[in-house]
């Protein structure tokens, strides 16, 4: 007894380290963000404030990893948990019926991870709340800031028509920016490309999950909306490929006097991060009641 209990004891240990390893690959292979973000943060410096274009990169790094995680870490497990083949290495168990204090070791242990992997992604949503909340307010500010610089270049401009300052460069200095620009444009694509990897690996991922209303299918009287889970999950991950695929990539063609284009495209950020917002909204409830059917007091009743 003694011995089977110190194996199931490191069983649980490794399982553990397994995925905590798996938390920091998926932090350490996301810094492609990091190139794409960082030219953001320059494009507007001079004519935004160093708070708002830092509070805007800092917030999009990190609802790129938060919904990394989501998206190709715990959906995928908790699919695996829900058949009865969590990464431990359990044979195939469907869940046929609710946890009781009866179950197989077994089963109670699939039905404890499925409760921890419903509280991961619980504790995600609540971080990425927040995260787009301040994306929209930072953005707010930095169109404000286009819009007030914007108006004092054209009053300068109309008040000096005639004058036109000397600012030809030399053909060192020429030469010296255009490597500087190849260098940081190479970065850039470089980038570009690894993140849309990493975007198309989210819906890869999530392609292949089973949606929530087939796992839980047994729930559906106590939790008739779980179908409004999967959509507000499909609808997520649509907003979320929309800035780090779509519109992020667009700044590149938009340089700092390109003040209409630049506008659309933070806008475009401000209506996505709103409908990320929106959805979690929609996910809270069902999510909570879910997660509470395999609550401990839930299980042993």
């Amino acid at each position: 007894m003694k011995d089977r209990d110190t194996k199931e004891k490191t069983n649980s240990n490794q399982h553990l380290l397994v995925k905590t390893h798996m938390h920091v690959d998926l932090f350490l292979n996301s810094v492609e963000i990091d190139e794409v973000l960082g030219r953001l943060c320059t494009l507007f410096s001079g004519r935004v404030g160093i708070a708002d274009r830092e509070t805007l990169t800092f917030c999009l790094r990190h609802i790129f990893y938060n919904v990394n995680q989501l998206y190709t870490l715990f959906l995928p497990e908790l699919t695996k948990c829900s058949l009865g083949k969590a990464s431990a290495g359990q044979k195939h168990l469907h869940i046929h019926t609710m946890p009781t204090r009866n179950m197989p070791v077994q089963n109670l242990m699939i039905q404890y991870s499925i409760w921890s992997l419903l509280q991961e992604i619980e504790a995600t949503l609540e971080r990425l709340e927040p995260l787009c909340q301040l994306v929209t307010s930072a953005t707010t500010n930095i169109l404000n800031e286009l819009d007030r610089t914007c108006s004092i270049k054209n009053k300068r401009e109309q008040a000096r028509p005639g004058e036109i300052e000397d600012e030809t460069p030399t053909d060192h200095a020429r030469e010296s920016q255009g490597q500087t620009q190849q260098a940081d444009d190479d970065e850039w694509q470089l980038g570009l490309i690894q993140m849309r990897e990493k975007t198309n690996a989210w819906l890869n991922s999530y392609e292949k999950q089973l949606s929530l209303s087939v796992q839980f299918a047994i729930l559906a009287p106590m939790i008739p909306a779980l179908p409004q889970i999967d959509a507000a999950f499909a609808l997520l991950l649509k907003s979320s490929c929309a800035i780090f695929r779509d519109i992020l990539p667009d700044f590149q063609a938009s340089g700092t006097d390109e003040d209409e284009k630049g506008t659309t495209l933070l806008l475009d950020i401000i209506q996505r991060c709103d409908q990320i917002v929106l959805q979690i909204g929609i996910l809270a409830q069902p999510l909570y009641v879910l997660t509470g059917q395999y609550t401990l007091e839930t299980t042993m009743q």
